[in-house]
């Protein structure tokens, strides 16, 4: 087991041992399904998923290993170790093909707002993923900075950012890439 996937469903909280097991179960069936499904992309892109804004800040923990489970590397974060402040410079350096902006404890129009409010700075402009329009805003605060049982949906939405071609046909995703639709 994955130490994303060690968590607690809400039905083990209760003490309902049968129903925890059959929440667990299916969590890893879905996240086996993204695996399998990311594992037929043509490319595994730079990701960089940032936690926050100003001053910037990479994923943590379980963040870059949701990454690597969508078939992407985050050429900043570092699976199991915290977030820390990072500085522009050394995300120039990585200019990866995708941003995720996933800040904690934001609500996804909290976080629209901070990607506007970056966009205004010169290093942002001059980011691949910013001049292609591959950069991604999700509600960080419901999907990615907690590590419980919604850490699957965090996964399903990554793989569907990263990997648009292959979700294309699926349902929507809660998030916005560029100007393209899910």
């Amino acid at each position: 087991m994955t130490r994303w996937m060690m968590c607690n469903t809400p039905e083990s909280s209760c003490g309902w041992a049968d129903r925890a097991d059959a929440s667990i179960r299916e969590l890893r069936a879905r996240a086996q399904r993204v695996v399998a499904r990311a594992a037929d992309a043509t490319s595994r892109p730079t990701c960089f998923l940032m936690e926050w804004t100003d001053p910037p800040f990479c994923g943590r923990q379980w963040s870059p290993q949701l990454v690597d489970l969508a078939s992407a590397f985050d050429p900043i974060g570092r699976a199991g170790q915290p977030s820390r402040r990072v500085i522009w410079e050394e995300i120039g350096a990585a200019d990866p093909d995708l941003i995720v902006l996933a800040l904690c404890g934001n609500s996804l129009e909290r976080n629209c707002h901070e990607a506007d409010a970056s966009a205004a700075g010169p290093s942002w402009s001059r980011l691949r993923a910013v001049r292609e329009g591959r950069v991604a805003v999700v509600d960080g605060n419901a999907y990615f900075s907690r590590p419980h049982s919604r850490i699957v949906d965090s996964l399903e939405i990554l793989a569907a950012i990263v990997h648009l071609q292959l979700y294309r046909a699926r349902r929507s995703v809660e998030g916005r890439l560029g100007d393209a639709t899910l």
